[in-house]
This record gives structure tokens, sequence and C-alpha cells, in this order.
């Protein structure tokens, strides 16, 4: 990488200096040029059409070379290489987690989240509380800036609550929120352009799907179709489902983005198939189940949702490498709980390891919590649990 310009942009008196020496070894005619002559004047005018000539060379050239440029040369620079125009100043985003009794609806527009830094959040869509009495809504700030990204746990206050909400708070920092980009991070950006220019790359087609939806996670190749295409699973930060149109949808704005080659001349459509990540269920039809102990003055419905809450971080898809559930770090997760005097292995589900399915993830679907007698304190009644993770 250049640290400096090729070409050197000189002085008048430079420039003038090596006209000068240049014209008297030529000629024996004049062994002098004074001061306010017609040959100083001379001298003086080529070099400053040279100095012209060098500056727009030089600007030139740092077109060519962005990590040289700055402004709007390095705007222009950008253009030359095909990359997108300087990012302008843009919010945050995160989604809060809210305790709040089941059924119990969070609104956009009639409800504001609040940090301790007096950031406001709006609510994105319209969510619901499960039978699980915990959700998680996705929010974005209604400023722009850097300073609008907030620590985790900072999202405390919510402004006209709906009736039903308990409490919330946010695991995950609010991220995305950016001032107008500087020259330093554009030139970052331009350097990293030819990894994303590359059309086949796994890296460019999950960037491009991230532009179409800013909730998918991640992406995993899951075989073949029958006619040959790749089938590309879809992994969401919140576990949500696309549609058959949703995904057709996808398919043909992504065919824009792809190489020629990876595109069918007659239909127009793309030599991969997308879906829905599949799920492997958890403990299988019995689900997770288990008794516990619970030490006084601890809420039951609080450590239910606590265990819950841990034992789905425990399947964070993008850290989860394991090609099998080990029943026994469920179980210590279950006895980690602050709150939980005992949890007796015996009556513990599942209570062996199980492989995860080819081209799956695991998730928790089916949850019974239970005092030691065997009577049942809660059963989610197969109500997939909900789940976050930062993207």
């Amino acid at each position: 990488m250049l640290d400096k310009l090729l070409t050197e942009v000189l002085t008048i008196a430079d420039l003038k200096s090596l006209y000068v020496e240049t014209f008297l070894n030529h000629t024996s005619k004049v062994s002098k040029i004074s001061d306010l002559s017609v040959l100083n004047a001379h001298a003086f005018g080529i070099a400053k059409i040279f100095q012209k000539d060098l500056k727009d060379t030089a600007i030139l050239e740092s077109q060519i070379f962005p990590e040289l440029s700055s402004n709007g040369y390095l705007d222009n620079a950008a253009k030359l290489v095909g990359v997108d125009a300087r990012l302008t100043a843009s919010g945050s985003s995160t989604y809060v987690l809210v305790y709040a009794d089941p059924a119990t609806v969070y609104v956009p527009g009639d409800s504001i989240f609040v940090s301790n830094q007096g950031v406001t959040f709006n609510i994105v869509s319209v969510v619901i509380v499960g039978s699980n009495g915990y959700a998680y809504v996705p929010v974005r700030s209604s400023s722009v800036g850097s300073n609008t990204n907030v620590n985790a746990l900072s999202i405390n206050q919510i402004l006209n609550p709906p009736l039903g909400h308990l409490y919330c708070t946010n695991e995950y920092e609010a991220t995305g929120g950016r001032d107008n980009e500087n020259d330093e991070d554009f030139k970052v950006r331009i350097s990293m352009f030819r990894e994303f220019s590359a059309k086949g790359s796994f890296s460019n087609l999950l960037s491009n799907l991230n532009t179409l939806d800013s909730d998918i996670l991640g992406i995993r190749k899951s075989g073949y179709t029958e006619d040959g295409k790749i089938i590309i699973s879809i992994v969401t930060c919140n576990g949500k489902w696309y549609s058959d149109d949703e995904l057709s949808s996808f398919e043909s704005q992504l065919s824009s983005f792809m190489n020629i080659s990876d595109v069918d001349d007659q239909a127009g459509v793309l030599g991969i198939k997308l879906q829905n990540i599949e799920w492997h269920v958890v403990g299988g039809s019995s689900g997770v189940d288990f008794r516990v102990d619970i030490m006084s003055g601890y809420s039951d419905v609080d450590i239910r949702r606590n265990i819950q809450i841990q034992l789905t971080k425990y399947f964070d898809f993008r850290y989860f490498d394991k090609n099998k559930v080990e029943w026994d770090d469920l179980l210590q997760i279950v006895k980690n709980i602050k709150g939980v005097k005992y949890v007796p292995d015996e009556f513990f589900l599942p209570n062996v390891d199980t492989e995860i399915e080819k081209y799956k993830l695991p998730r928790i679907v089916k949850f019974v919590m239970r005092d030691m007698t065997g009577s049942i304190l809660y059963d989610n009644n197969d109500s997939i649990l909900p789940i976050y993770y930062n993207v």
C-alpha cells in the first residue's frame, strides 16, 4: 500500500530553477537570467504551467489509489472501483427483552423505550407476548448518530407501557448507529471491497441477503435439490420463519447481484434454493422436563424465565459448534440459575446425549418445569421459546 503520491508537486521556485538550469545547459548565447527580465518571466510562466500539470496528475493518481485521497477526491476514487457512495448517518437498533403477562401487545407508536443515556427507541413491529411470559421486541433509535449505540442492559425504561408489561432490558448493545462516514472509515470499506465483490463468495451472498432483511444472522449450505441447485438455509437472529413467497422474492432480488453463470438464462433464477433453517427439537417429544427445588424468597416465575433464557443462549447459532446436544450441559445450566436449590438428575429430561441431525440447528420447543413432587409448575404446551441473537 502506498503511503505517499508517486507524483511530487514541486514549488514554483523549484520548477523555475529546473527550467533555468536546463535552459542554460543547452545554449551558449545566454549566461545569466536576471529578475524582471523577459527570460525570467518566461521561466516563471513555464513553471506555473508545469506545476498545474503536476497538480492535475497528482489528483488523478490519488483517485487511482484511494488510500491517498480525501474529501471529494476520495468519493471519486470510490466510484472508479465500484464502491457505493459514502454512508450517511443512521440510527441504532436492537431487540429489547420484555417480561409481561401473556397476550400483552407492544404496538409501534404506542410505547417508547428509553435508555439510561436518554436515547429513545421506537418499536419496529407488533409483538404479542406468548405463554412463556417474555418476548423480544425489535426497536430502532428515533435519532441518528454514533451516540445512539448504547450498552447492553441500559434500556430499562418504557414510556406509556401496554397493560400487562412488567419490566424490560436489552441483553445486547444497540448497534448500527453511525455519523456520516469519515475518510478513514470510507478507506477501510474501499479496501475490503475486493472480498465482497467476489460474486460467488459466501460472504457476498450473506451481505446481499442482509440488505434485503437485516434480521438474517447467517446462511448454511444444506445439500442439493433434485435439479442440482445448492440449498441455502437462512438463519435469523430471532428465529423467525419466511413464507414461500418471501423466499422466492429473495431469490428474485438476489439475481441482480450474482454472476451471469449463477443465473438461468431462461427463467432468470439462481443456481441456489433458499429455505428456512430446519430445527432439531431438543429432547424430542419429551422436550426439556425437570424437577426443581427453589430457594425461599425466589419466584418460580422468575426462575423459570431465567432458565428458559439461559438454555436458549446455550444454543446461540453463532457459537454453538457441537454436533450433539449433551444433556448434562443443560442440567448444569438449570442448576446454576440463581435461586435454584436442587435439581435431581434422575428426573431430568433429556437424560441422554442426542446427535443433531445434519443441516439442522437445535432449538427448544417443549419446556416443562415441575416441583419436587412432580406437580407441573409450568408447561409451555409446545410454544417454541423466543430467541434473539445479536447480528
